[in-house]
């Protein structure tokens, strides 16, 4: 797509300016500087176009001539040292970059006229009204909701949800709050909103509530007068303020028809959060306990409602947004007072096979055998709860002839088409969520397509594949744009970090699929599923990323040759399940930026990897040593060794990365397993940018090495040694050190060892560390003591397995910790009660019954407080106990 060409084109033209090879030819960097100018100038106007949907299909229309000349320019830049027939090819297509900047800044100019001089039309008027009003007609509404939110009437009544149902019922029907008070339903595109929102309305204990109703289709193009006038309409069915041209005028007819009574409004499908800004000051509040319930696919949208009364004005936006996030992220919902948060959860297992049955028997449902009903529960499962998937199959397996178990079970395993019917079926509703989308956050969504369908996906790995692949230019960015495609219902949270960050993510079968059809039509990626793939003849010239989901395929020559003849290719991504047995790799793709082969097996480290000069990502899988040429790709900036077999060396088995480690200034992140990392060997041996260091053993802690790497910020250390290696003291010299993870390889052949709890002091003096993990007796004894001031920053504690019996804390140390997770400490006898006053989640797990009762007691004794601010959660494998 046209924005990913132009962000990937300014940061090589940021990389070739800095480099020495630019400076080969004449001119070269006046034509550079000249190209990087008009990059970042178009990169500007696409952002401003793309806020509006008619500019935004503007820049659809250009997208694959912007994208061609941009990934043109960007191949001519990267595969020639600047000859002057290369600077008149670099010139031509320089300038067919400013023509297109100049006719978008023109298109630009000619919308603004066109709003400026925007007038009423009665017509069109017209026809948004009726739609704005389809939801009042019971037979349109049974069709809208059965295509956007899959729940029709004949699947309403078989228990599906009901305690959602009944969470938003108390929303609404609090009658504690006299005030208008506003509800927001927030979730997926499919999940059940609209369907909700009309069962709501129109249920009879809610509508006898209220004096007056009105149901209002938003949708994603927005007029505020449309939405007056639909919802007068359904207060007045005879004048409705259809006629009233004058905007003021529809303000005091509307506040008119509302004041003095208990009205009801829903306002369904909204995108934009100025709809609620804009209409909530239009209701007249009496007093008269009138309700809003907003129904949305955006965070953002459900966050604009919060505090609309006095507390927006109290507090500040940003603490506004922490507050909702952590409430909503943890609990999936929240209520002050005058609003309501409700984010739609997808259905279980069971609930889910419930409303295929229903779908697809009815009322009839006796009549599903029992073989039936079994491939029919895998069927709904493999709906991953979405209730929109499961109508949808449902209407394919009551429309299809053949109603055999056979059949059933080969849907269950995806073996035809069903399921990709239903997701053909389905795109359009969910095209909105994508379409929607800000240029980069697209980008952003389609890369995770490339990861198996239903992967988790590392949020970290994520990031650092956008960074290496020119997705993003910085860390800066990127877990706010992975928070913003899940608070748009485009991805989705499997964990959380302490702190409400999201650690792992997933993409739904649906969107997967959407993704998927996406990339493949703007070329942003092109997978690699089968052998046919790589007979493909069309599509496949200029691809920038090839992702291989099966790993054997380089073992077949037409795929092997296939990928070496895409001369284009940036990245590599081989994302399908471990293989354990060698495959041969093409090494001669020159411009490879990415080059992921964790799940591919080496027996020794491919030197031919060295070839690549721009690369910028590694990581394979190789129990061989690395070859000191590595220090040849000085772009590289995440270097990652996994091991074949987890296997503990011995001492007289250490092995070391070559002394040319020091060599690679570039590098962010190292993770290199099983290797230590050699003492420098001149005064200049430095690496400047290194943040991450992974895997680290103690004799690679020394002084001489951890003082060498300024930016350190996360450390793991992995001991494998039969003694305890003294190296806390040098730790200490990493000031900007903000995570430690001390881990034991093998904790079977470490019985009696393990650090004592006094080394635990120097960790405490850093004075920037948030996050400390200790794993597999990492560190034993009976007693350890937390001194006065001692670890300032850390805001999460993990302990896990040791001989730990007696914990004491003094005050003034912990001052800031938020989250303490005990794992299998099955010794020790309580939590100090000195940090319960800062933290928000206590998590034991398969610990002693003395510390279960301990938590317990914390647990009555916030009860009587009344304060719930301190979650804590209590699992035992050999109990049922949860506190």
């Amino acid at each position: 797509m046209a924005y990913s060409a132009v962000n990937s084109l300014i940061q090589t033209t940021q990389r070739l300016l800095k480099s020495s090879r630019i400076s080969i030819a004449p001119n070269s960097v006046k034509i550079a500087e000249f190209v990087y100018e008009e990059a970042r100038s178009l990169q500007q106007v696409l952002k401003t176009l793309d806020r509006s949907s008619t500019n935004r299909n503007k820049v659809n229309d250009l997208d694959k001539q912007i994208r061609d000349t941009f990934c043109e320019l960007e191949d001519t830049l990267e595969q020639t040292l600047f000859d002057d027939q290369d600077i008149n090819s670099l010139s031509e297509m320089s300038k067919k970059m400013k023509d297109y900047t100049a006719e978008l800044k023109n298109q630009l100019h000619e919308d603004d006229n066109a709003v400026s001089s925007n007038t009423y039309d009665i017509n069109s008027s017209t026809e948004m009204l009726s739609k704005m009003m389809e939801c009042t007609n019971s037979d349109v509404s049974t069709k809208l909701c059965e295509k956007d939110d899959a729940l029709s009437s004949r699947t309403g009544n078989f228990g599906v949800l009901c305690d959602e149902f009944s969470k938003i019922k108390d929303l609404l029907t609090d009658q504690f709050y006299w005030e208008i008070k506003v509800v927001a339903l927030f979730g997926m595109a499919g999940i059940g909103k609209t369907y909700f929102a009309k069962k709501i309305f129109e249920d009879p204990s809610i509508s006898s509530r209220f004096d007056c109703r009105a149901f209002v289709n938003i949708g994603q193009k927005y007029e505020l007068k449309e939405v007056i006038r639909a919802i007068l309409a359904q207060l007045d069915r005879e004048n409705g303020g259809m006629f009233i041209e004058r905007d003021d005028k529809l303000v005091e007819v509307l506040y008119g028809s509302l004041k003095g009574r208990k009205y009801l409004v829903v306002l369904d499908d909204v995108w934009d959060p100025q709809v609620f800004d804009d209409l909530i000051g239009l209701f007249p509040d009496f007093n008269s306990g009138s309700r809003v319930l907003i129904t949305t696919r955006l965070e953002e949208v459900a966050k604009s409602c919060l505090f609309w009364k006095d507390l927006r004005e109290i507090f500040p936006n940003n603490l506004i947004g922490t507050v909702v996030s952590q409430t909503a992220k943890l609990k999936g919902e929240a209520q002050y007072g005058l609003y309501g948060f409700r984010e739609m959860r997808l259905l279980s297992k069971e609930e889910s096979w419930h409303l295929l049955r229903a779908k697809v028997f009815g009322e009839e449902y006796s009549s599903c055998s029992y073989k039936l009903e079994k491939a029919g529960k895998k069927i709904a499962e493999k709906c991953e709860g979405l209730p929109l998937t499961i109508v949808t199959v449902g209407k394919i397996l009551l429309e299809a002839e053949n109603k055999t178990w056979e059949y059933w079970n080969e849907v269950a395993e995806k073996q035809n088409s069903v399921f990709v019917d239903a997701y053909e079926r389905m795109y359009e509703v969910l095209f909105r969520s994508y379409e929607n989308l800000p240029q980069h956050l697209k980008v952003c969504f389609l890369y995770m397509g490339v990861f198996l369908e239903k992967h988790e996906i590392i949020r970290s790995k994520l990031i650092d594949l956008w960074i290496a692949d020119g997705i993003l230019e910085s860390h800066f960015y990127g877990s706010e744009y992975l928070e913003k495609l899940v608070s748009s219902s485009v991805a989705m949270v499997l964990k959380q970090s302490y702190n409400g960050q999201t650690k792992t993510c997933s993409l739904h079968s649906t969107f997967w699929y959407l993704c998927n059809k996406e990339a493949a039509k703007s070329k942003f990626f092109y997978a690699l599923n089968s052998v046919d793939d790589a007979l493909e003849e069309e599509g496949i010239e200029s691809q920038r990323r090839l992702c291989i989901r099966n790993n054997v395929l380089f073992g077949i020559k037409d795929v092997y040759d296939f990928v070496g003849s895409i001369s284009t290719v940036r990245s590599l991504l081989c994302t399908g399940l471990y293989h354990q047995f060698p495959v041969p790799i093409c090494f001669d793709l020159i411009l490879l930026r990415v080059l992921d082969a964790l799940t591919i097996r080496f027996y020794e480290f491919p030197v031919e990897v060295v070839k690549l000069v721009q690369l910028r990502y590694l990581a394979l899988t190789s129990n061989g040593e690395l070859h000191f040429s590595i220090s040849n790709l000085s772009s590289l900036e995440y270097l990652i060794v996994h091991r074949h077999l987890d296997i503990v060396k011995s001492d007289n088995d250490s092995s070391y990365l070559p002394k040319e480690i020091w060599n690679m200034k570039a590098l962010k992140y190292l993770h290199v397993m099983g290797s230590d990392i050699p003492n420098p060997c001149e005064k200049e041996s430095l690496l400047p940018n290194l943040v991450t260091l992974l895997d680290a053993s103690p004799q690679s802690c020394t002084k001489a090495v951890l003082e060498r790497m300024p930016r350190l910020k996360k450390l793991g250390i992995r001991i494998e040694l039969d003694e305890p290696f003294s190296f806390f003291d040098h730790i200490s010299h990493l000031r900007e050190l903000r995570s430690l993870k001390c881990v034991v390889a093998n904790p079977l052949t470490m019985s009696g060892f393990g650090y004592s709890w006094e080394q635990m002091k120097t960790i405490g003096l850093l004075p920037n560390l948030e996050v400390l993990k200790l794993r597999c007796y990492a560190f034993r004894g009976v007693k350890w003591e937390t001194c006065k001031d001692g670890f300032a920053k850390l805001k999460f504690l993990s302990i896990e397995d040791t001989d730990l019996v007696q914990w004491t804390v003094e005050h003034g140390s912990l001052p800031l910790l938020q989250f303490l997770s005990i794992q299998h400490c099955y010794k020790l006898k309580e939590i100090p009660q000195v940090i319960l006053s800062t933290l928000r989640k206590i998590e034991l797990v398969d610990c002693s019954s003395l510390v279960v009762r301990c938590a317990k007691g914390i647990k009555e004794e916030l009860l009587e407080k009344r304060c719930d601010l301190l979650e804590i959660s209590v699992l035992s494998s050999w109990d049922d106990v949860k506190v």
